[in-house]
């Protein structure tokens, strides 16, 4: 492989991690709704940052 492959491996496998966290959070935090009052507010912010993730795919979260 050359460089630019395993530059856009790393870019996918990156976008994974922070998709897979994003949604782990925002399932965790779904089950709170159904058990706590303070569910909402921990959906929300789950939710913005899973949208945060998906927004910045690809790398252009890195982008200035």
């Amino acid at each position: 492989m050359n460089t630019h492959e395993l530059a856009l491996i790393q870019i996918l496998t990156d976008d994974n991690k922070r998709l897979r966290d994003a949604g782990c959070k925002l399932a965790e935090a779904a089950l709170r709704v159904a058990t706590e009052y303070d569910g909402v507010h921990r959906l929300m912010l789950a939710t913005s940052e899973w949208a945060k993730a998906v927004a910045d795919e690809g790398g252009r979260g890195r982008m200035k």
